[in-house]
C-alpha cells in the first residue's frame, strides 16, 4: 500500500476518536445547558407573577362602591384585603397561558415546523446535486472545480447548521428546542459530502479506493457523532451511509481484515451512540447490518474466507454489545413472576439477547464454512466465555449461556455431514473432506461437551446461579453425544487403536451417567429451594438419559427410540423419591421425542423388523414405549393427576394403537412392510383395531364419567374407525370399483374383515354410547353399523354369484332376485330386533331398508326379471309387507294401549 493509505487511516482514527469524544462532551454540555435554561424559565415566571400581584394591589379603589348599611340582626361583614401570594407560587391568572392546541393548530405546527424543514433539507441536498449537474452540462467548471464546489457547498451547509444550533439557546424559551433547521442543514451537508466523495472516486478518479473508503467512513462517523446533538434522523443517515460505504467503494481483491475492521468500528460507534441516547432502534439496526455483512462475506468469499478475520469480527461484536448495550434491570421485581424469580429468570434483556443470538448465528455460519476448525472453535468458545461471564455478572443476560451452548451444538451438527448432502445443497465445498479425519471431529465434540458440562456445574454451585446452567451442563454433552453416535454409524470407521466407535461412545455415555448422578447428589446436599430442586431434577434426568443412550449403542439393533422410552419409568421412580416438578415435564417431553422418532422411521430398523409375526422387532419398538409410559403415568398419578400424567397416559395409548397397526401391516405383507398399497382386508383390520380400542377404552373407563384421556381417546378411535369404514372401505377400496379379488373363501374373506365384523363392532359401540351426551355421538357408529351391514350383505350376495372378483356390471336374473330376498330378510331381522328390544332406531332402519327393497322391486325387478322370478319377486315382497304391517300393528301400535291408564 502507498503512503496515502497510512495517512488517511491515521486521519480516520483521529477523526473517529475525536468525533466520539467531542460528541460525548457536547451531549453532556447540552444536557447541562438545558437544565440551566429550565431553571431560568421557572424563575422568570415567578418574577412575572409577583409583578402582576403588586400591580393589582397598587390600583386605587373604585368610587362607585356602595358602603354597606349596618344591620341590627347581624354584624357587618368585614371585607378582608387580598392575601399576597407566597413567594415562588405565582397566581395562575398572572402567568402567560399557552394557546389551545386544536387540530388545525397541530396541523399548522406539523407543516410549518417539521415538514417544511425536512423538505427544505432534502431540497438543499438535491440542490447541491443539481448544481454539480448544471456545471457539467454547461461546461462551466472542470472536474476539479465541480468537486471543489460540492465540498464548499457541503462545508457551507454544515457551518450554517452549526451556527443556527449555537444561536438557538438564546431564543425565546417557548420556541427553543423545537426548531429542526440545524439538523436538516447538517443532514444536507452529510448527503452532499457523500455525493462529492463518491463522484470524486467513481466519475473522475481523483481518489483511490482506499482514500474514498476512508473519507466516506469519516462522513458516516461524523453523522453518528453529531447525531447526539441533532437527533435520530442524522443517526439513521450516518448508519445507512456507514454500512453502505463498502458497497459504494468495491475493490477487485477485497481484504477481509480491512473490511471487517471498518465494520467493527462502525458497529461499535453505533452501539456507543445508542447507549448514549438510549436509542434501541439504532442498536438493533446496527446489529442487523453487521450480521448481514458477515453473512455476505461467508457466502460470497468461500475461497478467500480468511476465517481468523471473521472470528475476530464475531468476538468484537459480541464484546461491544455486552459492554455498551447492557441494561441491568429490565423488569420490576414486583411485576416479575414468582416462579421465574425463584429460578433466576425474572429479568431478561430481550432486545440484547436477540442481538447476541444474531451474532451467534454468524458464528454457526463460520463453523459450517470452515468445517469446525480452529478459527470457528475459537470464535464459539470465546463468545460462550463472554456470554457466560456476562450472565454471572448481570441477571439481565441470563440467557447468554444458552445462546452459546445452542450455537456450539448447531455448529457440531452442521459442520460435517457424513453424507455431504447438506454441503452440496448449500454449495459449501470448502475445507477438507469429512472422511479424512472423523476421529478428530469426534474428539472436538468430546472436548466441547466436557467444557460445557464442567462450566455449567461450576456456575450452578455459585450463589448467583440460575436455572439455565444445569440445563446447559446436561443437554449440551447429551446432544453432542447423540449426534456423534449418528455420525460414527454413518461414516463407519474405527479409531486408530482399532476400537469400534460405538463401544467408545457407549463408554462415554456410561461415564457421563455416573458424573450426572454424582452432580445430582452434590447439589441435593445444599439447602432446599426451588432452584436446587430444579438442578437435582435436571442432573437426575441426565443420568438416566446418558445410561439409556449408552445401552442403546451396544445392544443388537439398538434403537435410540427404545432408550428414550426406557428413561420414562426411571424418571417417574426418581420423581416419587424426590418430587421435582421438572421431572414430570421431562417425561412428557420424552413422549414427544419418541413419537417424532417413530413418525420419521416407523419400522425403526430400516424396514427389516423380521419375518416372524407378532414377535418381531416391532413388538419391542412400539410395545416397550407403550408399557413404559403406561407405568410412568401410573406412578406419577400417585402424586397428582396433572397434565404430564395425561400426556404420558395418552402416549401409552397412542403407542399401543400404533403397535397394533404396524403388526397388522407386517402380518398382511409377510414382513415386507414397504410392499404396495394396503388391501381391503388390511384396511378392514385397521378399522377393527380402532373400533376395538374405542370399545375397550370405554369399558375400562366406565362410561362418560371416566378419566378424561380415556374418554377422549375412545371418541378419537371410534371416529377414526368410522371414517375409515365409510370413506376407505366403502368408497375408495370398494371391490366393485377397484376390481381387486376379495378372497377365495365364501364367508371368510376380505368382505368379512372390511364390512361384517366392523358392522358388529360399530353396533357394539353404539350400544355402549346410546345414553351418552351429546346424543349424536352414538348416532354416528349406529348409522355406520347399519350401512356396513347392508353393504356386507349386498357384497356377499355378489360374491356368491360372481366369485372373488366382484364387478356388479352384468347382473343375472338369479342374482337380481337374490338381492331382493336378502334385503327383505335384513329388514325383517332389523324389525324383529327393534320390536324385541323396544328400539325405535332399529324399527326405523328396518322401514328404510324395506322402502329400498320396494323401490328396487318396482324399478329394477319389473324390468330386469321375467317369468317365475318376476312373479316370485312381487309375491314375496307383498307377503313381506303384509306380514310386517300386521306384526307392527299388534306388537308396536297396540302395546301402549294395553298399558295405558284408563280414561
Amino acid at each position: 500500500m502507498d503512503f496515502s493509505f497510512f495517512l488517511f487511516a491515521a486521519l480516520f482514527m483521529v477523526l473517529l476518536l475525536g468525533g466520539a469524544i467531542l460528541g460525548a462532551i457536547a451531549f453532556f454540555r447540552l444536557d447541562r445547558l438545558a437544565h440551566g435554561a429550565k431553571d431560568q424559565s421557572s424563575e422568570l415566571a415567578t418574577l412575572r407573577g409577583r409583578i402582576a400581584i403588586l400591580e393589582r394591589a397598587a390600583e386605587p379603589p373604585a368610587s362607585n362602591l356602595m358602603t354597606p348599611t349596618p344591620s341590627t340582626s347581624a354584624p357587618a361583614a368585614v371585607v378582608a384585603p387580598p392575601t399576597p401570594a407566597e413567594p415562588g407560587a405565582p397566581s395562575p391568572s398572572a402567568l402567560p397561558q399557552p394557546p389551545p392546541h386544536g387540530l388545525l393548530r397541530r396541523l399548522e405546527e406539523l407543516i410549518g415546523g417539521r415538514l417544511s424543514v425536512l423538505f427544505g433539507g432534502l431540497a438543499l441536498a438535491l440542490g447541491g446535486v443539481f448544481l454539480v449537474r448544471y456545471t457539467i452540462e454547461q461546461g462551466l467548471l472542470g472536474p476539479a472545480g465541480r468537486i471543489a464546489l460540492g465540498a464548499v457547498f457541503a462545508a457551507a451547509l454544515a457551518a450554517a447548521g452549526e451556527y443556527l444550533r449555537r444561536s438557538e439557546p438564546q431564543r425565546d424559551e417557548r420556541t427553543a428546542g423545537i426548531s429542526y433547521v440545524p439538523g436538516a442543514l447538517t443532514a444536507a451537508a452529510i448527503v452532499t459530502a457523500f455525493a462529492t466523495i463518491y463522484a470524486a472516486h467513481v466519475l473522475y478518479g481523483f481518489l483511490g479506493p482506499v482514500s474514498a473508503f476512508v473519507l466516506l467512513g469519516v462522513c458516516g462517523f461524523a453523522a453518528l457523532a453529531i447525531s447526539a446533538i441533532h437527533g435520530p434522523a442524522l443517526a439513521a443517515l450516518g448508519l445507512v451511509g456507514s454500512f453502505a460505504t463498502p458497497l459504494l467503494i468495491g475493490g477487485a481483491t477485497p481484504d477481509a481484515w480491512l473490511l471487517l475492521s471498518y465494520l467493527m468500528i462502525v458497529t461499535s460507534a453505533c452501539y456507543f451512540t445508542a447507549h448514549l441516547r438510549q436509542w434501541q432502534w439504532l442498536a438493533i439496526a446496527a446489529t442487523v447490518g453487521a450480521d448481514l455483512w458477515g453473512l455476505y462475506w461467508l457466502v460470497g468469499h468461500g475461497t478467500e474466507l480468511q476465517p481468523w478475520a471473521l472470528a475476530t469480527y464475531i468476538l468484537v461484536l459480541t464484546a461491544s454489545a455486552l459492554l455498551l448495550l447492557r441494561r441491568d434491570d429490565t423488569e420490576s421485581p414486583a411485576t416479575a413472576s414468582p416462579n421465574l424469580a425463584a429460578l433466576g429468570l425474572a429479568t431478561v434483556d430481550r432486545p440484547l439477547t436477540g442481538q447476541l443470538a444474531g451474532h451467534a448465528l454468524l458464528a454457526v455460519g463460520l463453523g459450517l464454512e470452515d468445517r469446525l476448525h480452529v478459527p470457528s472453535i475459537w470464535a464459539l468458545m470465546g463468545m460462550s466465555l463472554m456470554l457466560g461471564s456476562a450472565a454471572r455478572s448481570w441477571r439481565s443476560l441470563v440467557m447468554g449461556p444458552a445462546i452459546g451452548a445452542i450455537s456450539v451444538v448447531l455448529t457440531f451438527f452442521v459442520a460435517r455431514d457424513p453424507s455431504a448432502d447438506l454441503m452440496v445443497l448449500l454449495d459449501l465445498t470448502g475445507g477438507p473432506p469429512v472422511g479424512e479425519a472423523p476421529s478428530e471431529y469426534l474428539w472436538i465434540g468430546g472436548f466441547l461437551g466436557v467444557v460445557f458440562a464442567a462450566a455449567g456445574f461450576i456456575a450452578f454451585r455459585d450463589r448467583r446461579s440460575t436455572a439455565v446452567w444445569p440445563v446447559i451442563s446436561v443437554a449440551t454433552p447429551l446432544l453432542l453425544l447423540i449426534y456423534a453416535y449418528w455420525f460414527a454409524v454413518r461414516v463407519d470407521f474405527a479409531f486408530p487403536s482399532g476400537v469400534a466407535p460405538t463401544t467408545s461412545l457407549a463408554t462415554v455415555g456410561a461415564l457421563a451417567a455416573i458424573a450426572s448422578a454424582f452432580a445430582a447428589e452434590v447439589i441435593n446436599r445444599r439447602p432446599r429451594s426451588v432452584l436446587i430442586d430444579w438442578g437435582v431434577g435436571i442432573y437426575a434426568a441426565g443420568a438416566v438419559a446418558f445410561l439409556a443412550l449408552g445401552l442403546s449403542m451396544v445392544l443388537e439393533k439398538g434403537w435410540l427410540t427404545v432408550a428414550l422410552a426406557a428413561m420414562a419409568p426411571g424418571l417417574a421412580l426418581i420423581e416419587r423419591q424426590r418430587p421435582i416438578g421438572v421431572l414430570r415435564w421431562l417425561i412428557a417431553g420424552l413422549a414427544a421425542l419418541v413419537a417424532l422418532r417413530l413418525l420419521t422411521e416407523p419400522t425403526i430398523v430400516g424396514g427389516n423388523p423380521g419375518r416372524l409375526p407378532i414377535v418381531n422387532w416391532l413388538l419391542y419398538a412400539y410395545g416397550l414405549p407403550a408399557a413404559a409410559f403406561w407405568y410412568s403415568a401410573r406412578t406419577l398419578r400417585q402424586g397428582s393427576n396433572d397434565l404430564p400424567v395425561k400426556i404420558a397416559e395418552a402416549s401409552s395409548i397412542a403407542f399401543f394403537a400404533a403397535l397394533i397397526g404396524v403388526e397388522i401391516r407386517h402380518f398382511m405383507t409377510g414382513g415386507d412392510m414397504t410392499r404396495g398399497l394396503a388391501t381391503l382386508g388390511e384396511f378392514g383390520l385397521y378399522s377393527l383395531s380402532w373400533l376395538g380400542l374405542a370399545i375397550g377404552l370405554r369399558l375400562r373407563a366406565g362410561g362418560d364419567n371416566a378419566d378424561l384421556v380415556q374418554r377422549y381417546a375412545s371418541y378419537f378411535f371410534g371416529g377414526l374407525g368410522t371414517v375409515s369404514m365409510l370413506l376407505v372401505n366403502l368408497l375408495l377400496r370398494n371391490p366393485a370399483v377397484t376390481g381387486i379379488p376379495v378372497g377365495e373363501g365364501l364367508f371368510f374373506n376380505d368382505l368379512l374383515l372390511a364390512y361384517g365384523l366392523p358392522a358388529l363392532l360399530s353396533g357394539g359401540l353404539y350400544w355402549l354410547a346410546r345414553k351418552a351426551e351429546p346424543r349424536w355421538l352414538a348416532w354416528i357408529p349406529g348409522s355406520a353399523a347399519l350401512i356396513l351391514a347392508f353393504g356386507y350383505l349386498t357384497f356377499e350376495v355378489a360374491r356368491l354369484f360372481e366369485g372373488p372378483l366382484i364387478s356388479m356390471s352384468e347382473i343375472r336374473d338369479g342374482e337380481l332376485y337374490a338381492y331382493s330376498v336378502a334385503w327383505l330378510l335384513f329388514a325383517l331381522a332389523l324389525l324383529t330386533a327393534g320390536i324385541r328390544y323396544g328400539s325405535a332406531v332399529l324399527r326405523q332402519a328396518a322401514f328404510g331398508v324395506l322402502l329400498l327393497a320396494t323401490l328396487k322391486v318396482f324399478l329394477v325387478d319389473l324390468a330386469g326379471l321375467t317369468g317365475l322370478q318376476q312373479a316370485g319377486s312381487f309375491i314375496g315382497l307383498g307377503l313381506a309387507l303384509i306380514g310386517i304391517g300386521l306384526a307392527y300393528q299388534r306388537l308396536v301400535l297396540r302395546a301402549p294401549a294395553a298399558v295405558a291408564p284408563p280414561g
